[in-house]
């Protein structure tokens, strides 16, 4: 009688419940398979499977977390435009000042500037002021110096230039660390002279 030699395989005795056994032969029959065969083949397949499920979760994870970044920019980017819009908004509505009070300061000397410059000024004015029309305008140059000095207030007190500055984190951690750093230098400078 020849010798068996062991093959490359792992045993393992397996105690199925009752009923499953006759189940995967029925189905092992129906595959042309033998019993073993159908048995490893859905062990394959379900080992598999959790692989093809963790990969599939992963990725979900990653497309997630690409997802939570675009808005995090999307919402970063937003908040720049509207900063930069407000800045524009701004620095127009300066201009505009500006440009009204050199009106008026046209304006105030009416008899000594060319009637075409005083023509501009007036309609300029008039549109800044009344864009519907109307006689604003007074025959008193006092009035439109007045008027040239309430110009001139809104381009030098502008909202603009009095609004706080909204502090940097970096600058502001970089401000604690070093007060800490200095609290921490008193403290052992105390020490040093108490010994």
């Amino acid at each position: 009688m020849a010798a068996r030699t062991p093959q490359a395989q792992d045993k393992y005795i397996l105690r199925l419940p009752l009923g499953m056994r006759d189940r995967l032969k029925s189905e092992a029959q129906n595959n042309s398979r033998s019993l073993n065969a159908e048995m490893v083949q859905r062990l394959t397949e379900s080992l598999e499977l959790n692989v093809e499920h963790e990969d599939l979760w992963r990725e979900l994870h990653k497309r997630d977390a690409r997802i939570k970044q675009l808005e995090a920019e999307s919402n970063a980017t937003e908040k720049l435009l509207r900063e930069t819009l407000d800045e524009y908004k701004a620095i127009v509505s300066k201009q505009d000042a500006v440009l009204q009070a050199v009106c008026y300061r046209v304006l105030q000397f009416k008899d000594s500037v060319p009637p075409d410059a005083f023509s501009l000024a007036e309609n300029l004015i008039n549109r800044m002021d009344h864009p519907g029309g109307g006689d604003w305008l007074a025959e008193d140059p006092e009035v439109a110096l007045a008027r040239y000095h309430a110009a001139i207030r809104k381009v030098v007190f502008s909202p603009a230039d009095r609004t706080e500055s909204v502090p940097n984190p970096r600058t502001e951690k970089a401000l604690e660390r070093a007060k800490q750093r200095r609290q921490a230098e008193r403290a052992a400078s105390k020490k040093d002279s108490a010994a």
